[in-house]
């Protein structure tokens, strides 16, 4: 077990307790109540309910039969075999190290901060320097500078194609003025 000061030196599914790394799921006091499963999630635990069951994780959970998806709570919906399911603990829900939380009953998978990739098949560490990005960037720099040397049909064109890579939000509205806005996901 890898010494640490603070959450940030451990992995996102273990908690610094008394300069150690732990998985906060396992400690002596277990955090959750009968019959709740635990997991961690950024260096916590939460506690949830199991599928066909539902109540307040940290205290109890009780088993549950469901006819639709309203008999079940928020974060559920009711499945064919008449259970409260809980679609980001269905196996492959989301991609190795994503985020998940239920939107409307269904897994909204994310990379958390500081990953890049397809939350539905892999978050990876660190900031994206794709092809796609860099040409963007590039594209950037050359609408940015040339916005008084370029007519307005050309500044248009070729600053769309970054609205096109959707990297940003371009708004031409005439040869003096270029808008946009970087998409929060690709800084």
């Amino acid at each position: 077990m890898a010494g640490c000061r603070s959450h940030n030196d451990c992995p996102n599914d273990q908690a610094c307790v008394n300069g150690q790394c732990h998985n906060p799921c396992t400690t002596p006091k277990f955090p959750c109540g009968t019959n709740a499963q635990c997991r961690v999630s950024e260096h916590r635990a939460v506690c949830l309910c199991p599928d066909g069951y539902q109540g307040e994780p940290s205290q109890i959970c009780k088993q549950y039969e469901c006819l639709r998806d309203d008999d079940c709570e928020s974060n559920k919906y009711c499945s064919e075999d008449k259970v409260c399911r809980n679609p980001c603990l269905e196996a492959g829900a989301c991609g190795s190290k994503a985020q998940c939380r239920v939107i409307h009953r269904h897994a909204q998978c994310s990379c958390p901060p500081g990953y890049y990739g397809n939350p539905l098949f892999e978050c990876k560490q660190g900031k994206l320097y794709s092809t796609q990005n860099l040409v963007a960037k590039y594209l950037f720099w050359i609408c940015y500078k040339s916005k008084k040397l370029l007519d307005l049909a050309i500044m248009s064109m070729l600053c769309s194609r970054l609205f096109v890579l959707n990297i940003v939000r371009i708004t031409v509205t005439d040869t003096t003025h270029i808008g946009w806005t970087w998409r929060q996901s690709w800084l």
